[in-house]
């Protein structure tokens, strides 16, 4: 999710560009490269925020996910630690920014480090992320790397198994989760579970109804992290 833009550290500049536009379907996970589909929700359905000016030149608290080396996915950037990154340009969601997470959005974007990030500057909403015009890193957030990623996945592979108790034709896949949680698939644990949530929920793969229940679990999760992890936004 840090996508096409142009930043600078200071006075070093560097380009962070990649995709224009989020995938179609599916998008690749920070976590352990495991395939996860978020971008198959309509997170631009009227019942999630649309992207709008948060406010100008203040400072709001998020976070990031990384690999091991301290890079992006995408882009691979690597990001200096306490270093000003700015961009350039007009902000726009999956084309021009520093893009990081609310809470809310922590679940869509998992990765195998977490960073707690200061933004500073003009900020834009948008369904998955929070797109500034200044960020930074200030601190790793250990416990994540350090277990509670694991514990994560089987918490979402239990949520699969739990959800797909009362309906057969998923308890294949909630099945498959608890193999990938403890493959430390974390990322396809958690994506998979909710989509059983959608899929319970609704009787259906797909609809407006799948959404709202899929993006339920997807908050229920979230809530799980900020409680294990001792977050705030």
């Amino acid at each position: 999710m840090w996508l096409q833009g142009r930043v600078h550290t200071h006075a070093v500049r560097a380009s962070i560009g990649v995709n224009a536009s989020l995938p179609t379907h599916k998008t690749r996970s920070e976590a352990d490269g495991i395939i996860q589909g978020d971008a198959a929700i309509d997170l631009t359905d009227s019942r999630v925020p649309r992207r709008r000016a948060l406010r100008h030149d203040a400072d709001v608290r998020a976070y990031k996910f990384l690999g091991y080396d301290g890079t992006t996915l995408f882009t691979r950037f690597q990001w200096p630690l306490g270093e000003w990154v700015e961009a350039e340009g007009a902000l726009a969601w999956c084309d021009n920014g520093i893009h990081a997470c609310r809470i809310e959005h922590l679940p869509h974007w998992l990765g195998q480090e977490l960073w707690l990030m200061e933004l500073a500057g003009e900020t834009v909403a948008a369904p998955d992320a929070v797109v500034a015009r200044r960020g930074r890193l200030v601190e790793r957030i250990t416990a994540w790397s350090g277990g509670l990623a694991r514990e994560f996945g089987d918490y979402c592979a239990g949520r699969a198994r739990e959800l797909a108790e009362a309906t057969p034709a998923v308890e294949g896949r909630a099945g498959d989760r608890a193999a990938d949680a403890a493959f430390g698939s974390v990322s396809a644990a958690a994506y998979i579970a909710a989509v059983v949530a959608g899929e319970v929920g609704s009787g259906s793969r797909s609809g407006s109804m799948y959404q709202e229940c899929f993006l339920r679990e997807r908050a229920r999760q979230a809530m799980w992290l900020e409680d294990r992890l001792a977050l705030s936004d």
